[in-house]
């Protein structure tokens, strides 16, 4: 039911483009061009084995980073699964790979890219970032990834429970 709702928002979206190009006084082959060139699934990294080598949208929560030089990792979470998203800098742009590297923690981002193979990986693959899309900026996330003391995170119960370790304990208890 989730992979049908996600396409029929995905169409919903196409359909709302669609009417913009009309309204624009596009010609209908230049909108079915357009149409064709655009479709990208959008999915969760549950289903990242089905569209290896696939250009996908994936929606998820930046967990942290690290960047060295021309290249970013993102370490991502998309509400089912931990990944990572590689950003190069070469293949984004210097306006985008700034982007990456000014994300806080607990940003909501669009991921558009080619899902990739990865032995290193927990999950078997990672995402080769082609654009990145803000949702909703993060500011002053009170956990970080450093040590809190146990009142604190009492305190903030609701967003301790989006660390990998409650996240974990979670998953073993449903």
């Amino acid at each position: 039911f989730g992979r049908f709702l996600l396409k029929l928002k995905t169409i919903h979206f196409r359909i709302i483009i669609l009417m913009r190009q009309m309204a624009n006084g596009y010609k209908p082959s230049q909108i079915f061009k357009n149409f064709r060139r655009n479709i990208v699934d959008t999915i969760t990294m549950r289903q990242a084995s089905d569209y290896v080598e696939k250009q996908v949208t994936i929606h998820a929560w930046v967990t942290n980073k690290r960047s060295s030089g021309k290249i970013a990792f993102l370490h991502l979470r998309d509400g089912h699964e931990y990944f990572q998203g590689v950003v190069l800098k070469n293949q984004v742009g210097e306006e985008t790979f700034e982007l990456v590297k000014h994300l806080g923690q607990e940003t909501s981002v669009e991921l558009t890219g080619i899902i990739q193979t990865d032995d290193r990986s927990s999950l078997g693959y990672e995402l080769l970032v082609e654009s990145i899309k803000v949702i909703g900026e993060s500011n002053d996330y009170p956990i970080t990834p450093k040590e809190h003391g146990t009142d604190f995170l009492m305190d903030h119960r609701h967003l301790w429970l989006r660390s990998s370790k409650q996240h974990a304990i979670m998953q073993i208890r449903n």
